[in-house]
């Protein structure tokens, strides 16, 4: 009724109507907050230096198919000009890869209580290389060494709980037999960063579930094209699968990116009903100080003067609303992101970005109205009915 310009009713009641804007903007500064604080922790974590090069490394699943063909598929992968290294394994450095899990010792110890339980993983001599790990003492597996087949690469985590000194050169036993430790992996992150970094041991043994290659090109889909003309010429009727390992990576994260997205639906929406009521309650109060605007700009008030008269009440009302909200906003998100071992730091740039963003957009909001009361006609308001 007011935006047809007929303004009816009871218009003494402003504690409620101020009170509603309150909570509305309450909810959307926790919003806005959360909105910031999602797509942050996010970015951090898909960015996040993991240890391992994921960049550029092809997942050619299903090499199983390949059977006793699989070694001589890597040589000729190797043949090609655009492949750096490639390794065969059944593990990736990714969350959601398949992890083995069990328990080393010392060797001549009790397992019961002096084991380190952790990851094992089955691997090949190209492994470390084509992941791009880095040793960070003794050596990576060489496959002119023939004792290597009964060596173990160890993480740092491991290498801490193991508790001996030094650990390179220490035989340990686990179930796959007894292995001297060759080398010190530096920590890298196989699992979501919601968790810490757990021991991980690696081992020389026979696998054919995943080929990864390690691509030195800029052009991707050609280095793909003849990757697949090699994978047509041992399996022709077996289409070739792949994948690569930074969108594997990436794909640990999906439920958080649907949730990035859900709440910043959700802001949108809450900041969206928001300001409707905002537009609706300058409405009101221009239709009903219509009068006053117009004496005031006879004498003298500028454009800009009638602008702050007429705005400053919902600035003050969106300060009130965010000193409610920031508590609320600041124990909620901080709750949520104490699930992640490895975050984000939650500063107050976060919050005076959301306060900012709110102000803006009601200015915004609330101007258009009022430029237009303040440059109309004072003597079409003053005139008698």
């Amino acid at each position: 009724m007011v935006l047809k310009g007929r303004l009816i009713g009871n218009h003494r009641n402003p504690a409620l109507r101020s009170t509603l804007v309150v909570i509305q903007f309450v909810i959307s500064s926790v919003l806005i907050v959360g909105t910031i604080v999602v797509s942050r922790q996010m970015s951090f974590m898909l960015n996040k230096e993991l240890g391992y090069k994921k960049e550029g490394v092809l997942v050619l699943n299903g090499a199983s198919t390949l059977g006793n063909q699989v070694l001589s598929f890597k040589h000729e992968l190797l043949q090609l000009s655009d492949v750096q290294s490639v390794t065969i394994s059944s593990y990736l450095p990714v969350d959601n890869g398949k992890n083995d899990v069990g328990d080393t010792w010392l060797e001549g110890t009790d397992r019961e209580k002096n084991s380190v339980q952790g990851r094992q993983w089955v691997v090949d001599h190209d492994y470390v290389k084509t992941m791009g790990f880095s040793i960070v003492d003794g050596r990576d597996f060489d496959f002119k060494i023939k004792s290597d087949s009964n060596a173990m690469l160890v993480n740092e985590t491991f290498a801490r709980k193991l508790g001996v000194s030094p650990v390179v050169g220490s035989r340990v036993t686990n179930y796959g037999g007894t292995f001297t430790i060759i080398g010190i992996v530096k920590d890298f992150h196989f699992q979501s960063l919601q968790q810490r970094i757990t021991p991980l041991s690696m081992f020389i043994n026979a696998s054919r579930d995943i080929v990864s290659v390690k691509t030195k090109t800029t052009d991707m889909q050609v280095s793909i094209a003849k990757i697949t003309t090699v994978w047509k010429k041992f399996v022709p009727h077996q289409p070739i699968r792949y994948e690569f390992l930074d969108d594997r990576y990436s794909m640990t994260y999906d439920d958080l990116k649907r949730f990035g997205k859900i709440i910043t639906l959700f802001a949108t929406l809450a900041i969206v009903i928001a300001c409707l009521g905002v537009f609706a309650l300058s409405a009101f109060m221009i239709e009903q100080r219509g009068k006053e605007i117009s004496i005031r700009m006879i004498h003298g008030a500028s454009v800009q003067h009638i602008l702050r008269l007429l705005t400053q009440n919902f600035v003050g009302l969106i300060l009130v609303s965010f000193t409610i909200a920031m508590p609320v906003a600041w124990i909620t998100v901080n709750r949520w992101i104490e699930d992640y071992t490895y975050r984000i730091n939650i500063g107050m740039d976060i919050f005076i970005i959301a306060v900012v963003a709110t102000i803006g957009v009601v200015l915004a909001t609330v101007s258009y109205q009022t430029i237009r009361a303040a440059i109309a006609n004072p003597a079409e308001k003053l005139k008698s009915e």
